[in-house]
């Protein structure tokens, strides 16, 4: 970028000292990241320290002082200060570059957020996880031009910045703020948080002899350790390890006419608890899992934007026409497509569960407490959770009759209602399950309880005609009778296939302990198994 505006515009007269002060600026501008990069400073460090403003771009700086005293640079104090204004992106010094604030916005530009650092994980990012996009930073370095003082863009490069702050948006969208990624990150910080007073992670914020060692290997020193001080955070790594995540409960984007009347003090844990606690009080509880805390839940409060907040970048970006490129315009978003936004800043709000077998008593308590918050805040703009319904045994119909259960992350989620006969028999529909009929085994995740659950659709059970019949033993199956087969016999009335496709039932086997289980229903130790006629076709019998 520096280097084209030299040579486009002599007269702006940038030395080699310009040049090699901004590069190194470039290169230092996230020295200061910690373990796991944004995670530290606006998660861990927030957390045990709220009192400090400290950011990622505050240790950028310290390190670069620590480095080029402990290494000797051959630097004068005058380029360090520049250069470390370079890092912040606002000249704060009293040196000759201050007068070129053009300079200012090439590292970190403060004004409309149009940076090389955003050319260089936006175009990186893109690539190793193959999301096409239309970007080209090499044409918006092309057409760059210093006029009035700032970098402004050819008019006709309009829709290529559009397509920038868009892609930021997708990747932040689609793979930063990913559910699973972000319940990943909660582990970590939870883990990191809870070992902060043994190993005072977070005070070589203030020592860089400290703070240039630590890494993201933070993590397997807290697994490798036998402190008693530290069992609380190898658990929740172990929990990471294992894939035991937080489980996202549910989530609601919030509209876009709530945005500014919806608080925290409508929406937080705590709110969320006292939703359940009214819910228990009309249903019996039945599972040892009902109980909720506050700690159980997490609430996050996602900001997704064009990286200037409310406002389209448009508004903050300077352009020159062809003709007359020593004057800056500013073009309104009507100018350049019809197709731009009317809101550039989209809240959703997300629920996590830290414990998986509480996820359904978190959901049915949120959506509770969102009816709540609907009739507060008025009936035009509904709040409603988008994530698929979970079960608990707060359902009130046919409550004590019905198992919870929760599936393993693909599974059809629905309560169990065993429908008996004066036999002592289980009536079943279509047993089929609930993974890839052509694997012959499942991994099973080793937090489930070691119960089968029949799971199916409250909306099919009365047409017993259709299915099967099972021995009610086989709803105590557990690891003792892993190799055992329940009872299973054909029903004395005709079973036909069901045309309804969401009335079919799901069996999963669910373990204390991670085991490969045969599911092809058509082996001879399958729990379910249907007998065949023989097959009279061509004299086979």
């Amino acid at each position: 970028m520096i280097q084209h505006l030299r040579y486009k515009q002599p007269e702006l007269g940038i030395t080699d000292n310009d040049i090699k002060c901004v590069r190194l600026a470039g290169l230092c501008h996230d020295l200061g990241h910690g373990p796991f990069s944004h995670l530290f400073d606006s998660g861990i460090v927030a957390i045990t320290h709220p009192e400090l403003k400290w950011s990622h771009e505050q240790g950028s700086e310290d390190m670069l002082e620590y480095l080029v005293k402990d290494n000797s640079v051959d630097i004068t104090h005058q380029e360090l200060e520049f250069i470390k204004d370079l890092i912040h992106g606002i000249p704060r010094g009293s040196y000759p570059q201050a007068q070129k604030t053009y300079l200012f916005e090439i590292v970190a530009n403060q004004r409309n957020s149009i940076d090389v650092d955003k050319f260089d994980y936006i175009q990186r990012d893109t690539l190793h996880i193959g999301l096409k996009s239309s970007l080209d930073a090499g044409r918006l370095i092309k057409f760059a031009r210093v006029v009035d003082g700032q970098i402004c863009f050819h008019q006709k490069e309009a829709m290529n910045l559009c397509e920038l702050f868009h892609t930021r948006y997708s990747l932040f969208k689609r793979v930063y703020t990913h559910k699973v990624s972000a319940a990943i990150e909660y582990m970590i910080q939870d883990a990191l948080v809870a070992a902060d007073p043994y190993l005072n992670i977070t005070s070589a914020i203030n020592d860089m002899e400290r703070y240039v060692h630590l890494n993201d290997s933070i993590l397997g020193q807290i697994e490798r350790s036998t402190c008693p001080e530290l069992e609380a955070s190898r658990e929740t790594l172990l929990r990471m390890r294992k894939r035991d995540l937080y489980r996202l409960a549910d989530q609601v984007i919030v509209p876009q006419a709530l945005q500014q009347r919806l608080t925290k003090l409508h929406i937080s844990p705590e709110c969320i608890v006292q939703c359940h606690l009214e819910l228990c009080k009309s249903v019996e509880r039945s599972s040892p899992y009902s109980t909720l805390v506050a700690n159980d839940i997490i609430v996050q409060w996602l900001k997704l934007n064009y990286a200037t907040k409310d406002r389209h970048p448009l508004e903050s970006i300077r352009f020159y026409r062809k003709y007359g490129n020593d004057e800056s315009i500013s073009l309104c978003k009507g100018q350049v497509s019809s197709f731009i936004p009317e809101h550039c800043q989209e809240l959703t709000i997300r629920v996590y569960s830290k414990i998986y077998e509480k996820s359904g008593y978190v959901q049915r308590a949120f959506r509770k407490l969102l009816e709540q918050v609907n009739l507060e805040l008025g009936q035009d703009h509904q709040l409603e959770g988008i994530e698929k319904e979970m079960v608990c045994d707060l359902d009130t119909t046919n409550n004590a009759s019905a198992i919870s259960v929760f599936d393993s992350g693909s599974g059809i989620e629905s309560p169990i209602i065993p429908i008996c006969d004066d036999s002592n028999n289980v009536f079943l529909q279509n047993v089929t399950p609930t993974r890839d009929s052509k694997k012959r085994s499942c991994s099973v995740s080793p937090k489930r309880h070691s119960t089968l659950f029949l799971k199916t659709h409250k909306e099919h059970l009365d047409n017993q005609s259709e299915g099967m019949v099972l021995d009610k033993s086989a709803l105590d199956y557990n690891h003792d009778s892993l190799g055992k087969k329940p009872v299973c016999e054909e029903s004395s009335k005709p079973c036909h296939k069901s045309s309804h496709t969401a009335g079919l039932l799901s069996v999963e086997l669910i373990a204390d302990s991670a085991l490969s289980i045969p599911t092809d229903f058509g082996a001879s130790t399958s729990p379910f198994k249907r007998s065949r006629k023989p097959d009279t076709r061509s004299g086979n019998k």
